[in-house]
């Protein structure tokens, strides 16, 4: 299985407009960009860290954009992906055509003054770095940055040789939808929720195409506008995010018999991650649970924290399951178990589950992830 983008060498700029002094608002666009940042923040989905992700809102002029474009672009470097997103009102200057970004202050009598074209857009984003680059559009026109339409150059040929994936939520000539009463709009609706309840069937990893296809399904299904897409170079098969709904083929697994604590103990201290985890799949497959939670207990507390991240790695890069519980209870543990005097003697697999949905972690301290940890919980 192919390994997730570079945390470290990836980097997210999440643009979204949804107050217009000449436009018509779009509120929106405000749940779709924190939706979308909570989304690729979340260990669970992506782990981008938070210095790793802007997010920009309501930008008041097309230097704001490209100002950001450009430092987003610098800062992501190989073999890490840039990932860009916008949501708001896409314009179209009458004379020429072409396709611009608006702004907040954005006049459509005079859209190539007070928008940001696109043009300068995917010039920013083919400059960079990056080992990959994926930009999604959600607004009106989006179609046009497939088509180039947007200018005299083919935006088709730029792909094909820069590892580039551009996902539109319309075509060239279709506005999108952003109904008042939903809470998102209906392409970035029908993004989060793939993403948020993974594809059955699928592979562990999800390509910006695998998530392209299941979003095309959804809109097709409900009788509105299809999601379009374009790539170069093999750049929409790239993974992305994880895949909620993946659940590892099941294997025999034996158990091993009559091991003590104090053996958990000397394996928690000697192992390294990747044998740890196999213990703990191990243990687990043959009834175990105590024992299995006991050995991460003890890894967790008596390693280093190199280690740990190193462990939750290995569960985070085959099953999201096992990532779900695993995750909360290194939070857990090195939160608050100070506070908690814990004897890991006591400590089994399940309660690591326990103290993390229902005692470890609070609203505040689980902060940003909170409302996409129930949902995941709710998907189990």
């Amino acid at each position: 299985m192919e390994n997730l983008p570079d945390l470290d060498s990836s980097y997210a700029l999440i643009i979204g407009v949804d107050k217009y002094s000449r436009l018509s608002n779009l509120p929106t666009v405000a749940n779709n960009v924190g939706a979308i940042n909570e989304i690729l923040r979340h260990p669970l989905i992506w782990g981008l860290p938070p210095e790793r992700c802007t997010v920009l809102s309501n930008p008041k002029s097309q230097n704001e954009i490209l100002e950001e474009l450009d430092r987003a672009a610098s800062a992501a470097q190989p073999p890490g992906t840039l990932f860009v997103y916008y949501a708001g009102h896409g314009l179209v200057e009458p004379e020429t055509g072409e396709f611009h970004l608006s702004v907040a202050t954005s006049d459509p009598g005079s859209v190539d003054g007070t928008a940001a074209n696109y043009d300068s857009v995917r010039r920013r984003v083919r400059r960079s770095p990056a080992g990959h680059r994926v930009l999604v559009l959600d607004c009106c026109y989006a179609g046009r940055a497939l088509k180039g339409e947007m200018s005299t150059s083919n935006i088709a040929d730029m792909l094909e040789v820069d590892q580039t994936c551009l996902i539109a939520s319309t075509s060239a000539n279709r506005t999108a939808l952003a109904p008042p009463d939903e809470q998102y709009t209906l392409f970035t609706g029908a993004l989060i929720s793939v993403i948020l309840d993974g594809i059955s069937g699928a592979p562990g990893l999800l390509t910006a195409r695998d998530i392209w296809r299941r979003v095309y399904e959804i809109q097709a299904s409900r009788g509105v506008h299809r999601p379009e897409i374009r790539s170069g170079n093999a750049g929409d098969n790239i993974p992305l995010v994880r895949n909620v709904a993946w659940r590892k083929p099941a294997r025999p697994m034996t158990a091993t018999k009559d091991m003590t604590n104090a053996d958990v103990e000397q394996l928690a201290a000697n192992l390294p991650p990747t044998a740890v985890k196999l213990a703990a799949e191990v243990l687990r497959a043959g009834g175990q649970d105590a024992l299995a939670g006991q050995l991460l207990a003890n890894f967790v507390v008596k390693r280093s924290p190199e280690d740990v991240r190193l462990l939750a790695d290995c569960f985070c890069g085959t099953s999201p399951e096992d990532a779900e519980w695993l995750v909360g209870a290194l939070t857990a543990f090195n939160e608050l178990r100070s506070e908690m005097e814990l004897d890991l003697g006591d400590v089994s697999y399940d309660d690591l589950e326990d103290w993390y949905w229902d005692d470890g972690l609070s609203g505040s301290e689980k902060g940003d992830h909170l409302l996409l940890d129930r949902h995941l919980r709710r998907q189990r």
